[in-house]
């Protein structure tokens, strides 16, 4: 058998007729054949940039390339992004497709007793006490919740869930606060912690998210500028039922050295507010678009 990875004859892609005769683009696309189905051999050579080289290419047995076409998504992308890296005996698009599917594939971590400590799917890792997003309806939003426990095994994977809901959801209505002449800022990062326990499937899983004690953050306004933030500093308390009706009077402060994260949400967090500190740092803020002298005319003229 004769492994091959195959290219295309321009009129084939999206160009059509305006394709060249002696050009091809490179597919992620290769199998096996039998020696047998090969009629003959073809010159086919990598050009680099944009310039018109058509004219070095004539016949029918030398062709030339310099962009890669995915056909699904119709879309000529560089090259470079899709040939063999180092080993040139090795077919690339086989390794890139044995990563898609190790990089599917679930992979669970556990300690000494044999507990499970994390589940790695699609190259994102999920702790015991990270904060995620759990899909349960599509008409509802995603509840918010602190991973407390992993079971099962890797085709069967369970977490047991301790929910933090949205304090805006405690709150009357603006028709309710208009009436009464009372009115508060709604803030959707805000939230409490419910008391609430669930247990969801691992694919209910959506993506994690970072909730922070109120104590804990330096900055609110830039720690909720990013995506996926929110904070909290109330609780139900013990006492009450969390299953029950919740008002607003029943939530007492939440302690925050009663706060859990996992170590490696911690990490994480402190790399990407290192990264935004570094960029502002070395990147200077834009230029106004007043020039000078209107603007120092402005200033007369309010003086």
């Amino acid at each position: 058998m004769v492994h091959f990875q195959w290219f295309q004859h321009g009129s084939a892609t999206v160009l059509g007729e305006l394709a060249g005769t002696n050009e091809l683009f490179l597919l992620s696309q290769c199998d096996d054949n039998a020696p047998s189905c090969i009629a003959s051999k073809i010159q086919v050579t990598r050009e680099e940039g944009v310039r018109v080289v058509e004219g070095k290419y004539q016949g029918c047995n030398n062709y030339f390339y310099r962009l890669h076409y995915d056909p699904s998504a119709e879309k000529f992308t560089n090259t470079a992004l899709h040939e063999f890296e180092s080993d040139q005996h090795s077919c690339e698009c086989c390794r890139r497709r044995k990563e898609a599917t190790e990089k599917d594939r679930i992979r669970i971590e556990k300690d000494r007793n044999g507990c499970i400590n994390s589940v790695c799917h699609k190259g994102v890792t999920y702790d015991r006490l990270d904060f995620v997003y759990i899909y349960e309806e599509p008409t509802r939003p995603y509840i918010i919740g602190q991973i407390k426990e992993i079971n099962g095994t890797k085709t069967n994977i369970r977490l047991r869930i301790e929910v933090y809901e949205r304090h805006d959801e405690l709150h009357a209505h603006l028709f309710d606060q208009a009436s009464d002449n009372t009115f508060r800022v709604a803030d959707e990062r805000r939230l409490f912690k419910s008391g609430k326990t669930m247990k969801v499937d691992f694919e209910q899983v959506e993506e994690k998210c970072f909730v922070r004690h109120n104590d804990h953050i330096e900055d609110k306004d830039r720690f909720k500028a990013e995506k996926g933030r929110f904070w909290v500093k109330d609780k139900v308390p013990d006492h009450i039922n969390p299953n029950g009706c919740i008002r607003l009077r029943d939530l007492v402060p939440f302690p925050a050295e009663e706060m859990e994260y996992s170590e490696r949400s911690k990490i994480e967090l402190q790399s990407e507010e290192y990264e935004k500190s570094e960029f502002f740092k070395h990147n200077k803020p834009l230029r106004t678009l007043v020039s000078p002298n209107l603007a120092n005319s402005a200033t007369r003229e309010m003086s």
